[in-house]
């Protein structure tokens, strides 16, 4: 996987202080009632600092219906953002671009990078 090569480019470089990848899906982060989904997000946060947040199938954390009160997975995603810029952190969400094009109010804290090969990686470091 791709990201595991990206997690030792950049712990070589200096930019992570360490090479861990912690992976998370959306049943990692989002709790099942309203109080759950912030101290499970920031567990598993706290767990991938200094290294990279790989967020698999983050289009999950998406409601399917805006007026869907009883999902949990913005507040992670807002958790996760909420982070993002610290620099203690690099987040990766797979499978996110799509909805983040769709959806812009949640577009302005992402770098978007779609299907990076190899070579692009290399070339963003």
């Amino acid at each position: 996987m791709v990201v595991h090569i990206l997690e030792k480019l950049l712990h070589m470089v200096g930019i992570l202080p360490t090479d861990k990848v912690t992976e998370v899906q959306r049943t990692d982060l989002v709790g099942k009632f309203v109080g759950h989904t912030g101290p499970k997000t920031r567990s598993r946060i706290q767990e991938a600092e200094g290294g990279i947040l790989f967020v698999d199938e983050a289009y999950g954390l998406i409601p399917m219906q805006k007026s869907d009160d009883k999902d949990y997975g913005l507040e992670a995603l807002e958790e996760i953002m909420s982070v993002m810029d610290r620099g203690k952190i690099v987040v990766i969400f797979a499978e996110l671009a799509e909805i983040l094009l769709a959806e812009d109010s949640l577009l302005y804290g992402f770098k978007l990078h779609p299907s990076c090969s190899i070579e692009a990686l290399a070339a963003l470091i």
